[in-house]
């Protein structure tokens, strides 16, 4: 009887070890995939063709381009459906797949055929307002440190070259002066500064 239950024991202890890791194997997959080409006429791979995945009864959508060879590659998209694929390229007419739908791990293929479209463009016409709020003669950024700002923030002097360290573009050199005010560069050794 002891051996019986011996050989159980281990029997039992096998399973229990080869069992967890095809579960875990079966846990991994969630999703599916769609990939495909796209290609014109000639069967040319047309790249930065962008492609829409849509979801028709939930509105999700997934957005892609194209390689440089036209392939494109869905991965981990939610199974079910259905699903329109929606093609459009720069110099071609756009395209939407027929509805279709994905099951759990698999790797649904669609390959795209575009076709050609003709563009013309006759004129291009540009015009441009001046815009009053830019001046040439101000570059840059600008902060104003109003009096009610003075007022409510701390100082122990109620100096206002205390308050430009609140403004956001101070910028602290030690060629600029406490007010923000760029100072001229020392002379070079052996040249002496005129001042005039």
């Amino acid at each position: 009887m002891k051996r019986v239950v011996w050989s159980g024991g281990v029997l039992a202890t096998i399973a229990l070890l080869l069992v967890p890791p095809r579960a875990a194997l079966a846990q991994g997959v969630t999703s599916a995939a769609v990939a495909g080409r796209v290609t014109d006429e000639s069967g040319a791979g047309v790249p930065g063709a962008v492609l829409t995945l849509v979801n028709g009864s939930t509105g999700q959508r997934y957005s892609r381009r194209s390689a440089d060879d036209g392939r494109y590659n869905f991965e981990n998209v939610a199974v079910g459906g259905p699903y329109t694929l929606q093609t459009r390229a720069l110099g071609f007419e756009a395209k939407q797949s027929d509805p279709f739908n994905l099951t759990l791990g698999q790797r649904f293929e669609v390959n795209v055929s575009l076709k050609r479209a003709a563009v013309g463009l006759e004129a291009v016409t540009v015009t441009g307002e001046a815009n009053p709020l830019v001046s040439r003669s101000r570059t840059g950024t600008q902060s104003i440190v109003s009096d009610s700002i003075i007022h409510r923030l701390p100082t122990l002097s109620r100096n206002f070259t205390d308050f430009i360290v609140t403004v956001r573009h101070q910028v602290r050199d030690q060629r600029v002066s406490r007010i923000g005010v760029r100072l001229p560069a020392e002379p070079e050794p052996g040249r002496q500064r005129h001042s005039g």
